[in-house]
């Protein structure tokens, strides 16, 4: 073999193992984003089972309550009923569900319907709108430090 063939060889090598570790890369980077997407998920999945929790919480009463760091899928919940500055058939319910490094807030506005009397006292309430806190911090921290995802399996 002549050595311009080794050459060719060898360069042809380098170029392929360039090429393969920027693909190492860029998955790892696709990796960490993928879980960072998913923390946040899993902490909006929370905060919105949260809603649903207070609203059972509240039955047929109209009672202001504030409950902290209730597990709940491998994470935590934190609900609090407000009542004040409402009319009587309304209130305000704000859940804010926490996975690993992440966090979901909602506010949602919950009324009674006037017209029916319901047995059931989880139909008692209904949800007129949920209101998510959007966070732009947190979004940029995820393409910022992208290491810190790349292990958390």
């Amino acid at each position: 073999m002549s050595s311009s063939r080794v050459i060719f060889v060898g360069a042809i090598s380098i170029i392929l193992g360039f090429y393969v570790l920027g693909l190492r890369s860029a998955d790892a980077n696709h990796q960490s984003i993928a879980f960072a997407h998913l923390y946040q998920l899993q902490a909006n999945q929370i905060a919105l089972s949260g809603i649903d929790y207070a609203v059972n919480e509240m039955g047929k009463s109209r009672k202001s309550f504030e409950r902290t760091n209730i597990p709940y899928f491998e994470g935590f919940l934190d609900v609090r009923i407000d009542t004040s500055g409402f009319p009587a058939t309304q209130a305000s319910v704000v859940t804010i569900g926490r996975y690993k490094t992440h966090e979901a807030r909602l506010t949602a506005i919950v009324q009674t319907p006037s017209s029916q009397v319901r047995k059931k006292k989880w139909n008692r309430w209904e949800i007129q709108s949920v209101y998510p806190e959007i966070r732009k911090e947190e979004f940029e921290a995820i393409y910022t430090n992208l290491k810190r995802y790349s292990n958390a399996q």
